[in-house]
């Protein structure tokens, strides 16, 4: 039976090439959140109360009546690949989540490439629905969301996860690869 097991993995690395197992020996770190705006206000420097303006109250005002709960951040990810060849992405499912809860997942199906020996930063755009954060025009909810994001994997305690999946092309096909809980360390 181990003999038939290593028959098969053979066959299928032999079938499947390089390029796809120098995209598994790739691997992730999590380079950081950025932009996180909801109704063109920008919340990376926003740290409490005082730091929202006039004109960002009115904008939220807007937004709420118009029924705009979008808020949208980037998860930036930097994948090194440690091999002698290119690897390839196809794009990531992910998952968000707060409190260990599920908040959002998504597929970004942006492709990289990723050279020889090289690292490269790889921007998930994400979009969270927030409307739960503000209910009852509780923007102090937000302002300690967005800045959850802002610090996470930065050692700052976070109720916050974010999980990808790579997307690796075997074959023909398209393979998502077992979720990662990014951190600040390559894993």
């Amino acid at each position: 039976m181990k003999k038939r097991l290593i028959i098969l993995v053979s066959l299928i690395l032999l079938m499947v090439g390089c390029e796809v197992l120098n995209m598994i020996n790739c691997k992730y770190k999590l380079d950081g959140v950025s932009n996180p705006t909801w109704a063109g206000i920008h919340f990376a420097d926003i740290k409490s109360l005082n730091d929202i303006s006039a004109t960002d109250l009115l904008k939220a005002a807007t937004a709420i009546a118009g029924n705009d709960y979008n808020l949208k951040f980037d998860f930036n990810v930097l994948a090194a690949n440690e091999t002698e060849s290119p690897a390839k992405i196809l794009g990531f499912d992910y998952k968000f989540l707060i409190d260990d809860t599920e908040f959002t997942r998504g597929t970004s199906s942006q492709q990289y490439n990723v050279s020889s020996g090289a690292t490269a930063n790889i921007p998930i755009t994400m979009n969270l629905d927030i409307k739960e954060f503000i209910t009852g025009n509780n923007i102090e909810n937000l302002i300690n969301l967005t800045s959850n994001l802002v610090n996470y994997g930065n050692g700052e305690p976070s109720n916050i996860k974010m999980q990808i999946a790579p997307l690796i092309p075997v074959g023909e096909e398209t393979v998502q690869t077992p979720y990662i809980t990014l951190n600040k360390t390559f894993q």
